[in-house]
Order: C-alpha cells, then sequence, then structure tokens
C-alpha cells in the first residue's frame, strides 16, 4: 500500500513532468511568448525542445538562468520570444542565423535578444552555446 507521503512524492513528480512538457510543447508549435517562469521548468538533464535542438538548465538562480543548448546542422527553434526576461546567446561553436533579425550569430558575434523580441534561429552548422535568461519582470 501507498503510504501519503509517497503519494504527495508521485503526484509532485507527476505535476512537474505535465509542466516541462507544456514548455516543450509550446516551443515544438512556434509563434508564442516563453516566460521565464516557463525556462524555470527545464531541467538540468538536456530534453529536446525541438527537432534536433537539445537543451539544459547549467546554472538557476532567482533572477538568472543559463543555459546549454546543442543544435544539429539545419535545426530550426521556431518563432518566439520572451515577455520577461533578456535571452544572451554566446556561441561556443557552429553558426546560427536568426530568421525576424536577419543576423548571424557565431563565436564572435552574440546576441542580445530584448523583452518581446520575436526570433526563429536555425542552425547553419552544427552549433553549441550557452544561453543568459535574466529576468526582468
Amino acid at each position: 500500500m501507498i503510504q501519503k507521503e509517497d503519494k504527495e512524492i508521485v503526484n509532485w513528480l507527476d505535476n512537474k513532468i505535465e509542466k516541462v512538457k507544456s514548455v516543450i510543447d509550446r516551443f515544438k508549435e512556434g509563434n508564442h511568448l516563453v516566460s521565464f517562469n516557463d525556462i524555470s521548468e527545464l531541467t538540468f538533464e538536456f530534453q529536446e525542445i525541438a527537432p534536433n535542438v537539445l537543451v539544459k538548465i547549467i546554472h538557476k538562480s532567482k533572477r538568472k538562468i543559463t543555459l546549454q543548448c546543442k543544435m544539429e546542422k539545419d535545426a530550426m527553434l521556431l518563432i518566439h520570444a520572451h515577455p520577461d526576461y533578456l535571452e544572451t546567446f554566446r556561441i561556443k561553436s557552429g553558426i546560427l542565423f536568426d530568421k525576424e533579425s536577419n543576423s548571424t550569430l557565431d563565436s564572435k558575434n552574440g546576441k542580445t535578444f530584448e523583452l518581446n523580441q520575436f526570433h526563429t534561429m536555425v542552425a547553419i552548422k552544427k552549433s553549441d552555446m550557452e544561453i543568459d535568461c535574466t529576468y526582468h519582470g
């Protein structure tokens, strides 16, 4: 028989899994806003948030989350924006192209997306990057 504490833990885990799935589903659908609270639901393990796009949290504090993101060549993260945090890309390897601003990001040219600035990221080459999400709510 499952004890009350065990049920609470199982319910908490189920709830956490549903929140993560919801965030990933919105990334896969595109054309939406992703909040700081949404990003905080991601985990410290790689998760596929779009075809051939993996992301995990590598640092988390109250006002800043740093993600590691890996994108295979030609992978695309559909259009989205962030209403309450700045997003700064630091490319470790590879090349990305943002369709919305018509700009290229590489190891010499990172980019910060302002609040509510829509972006659609495409990997021109296999890419590895860190993304700082800095809360401004």
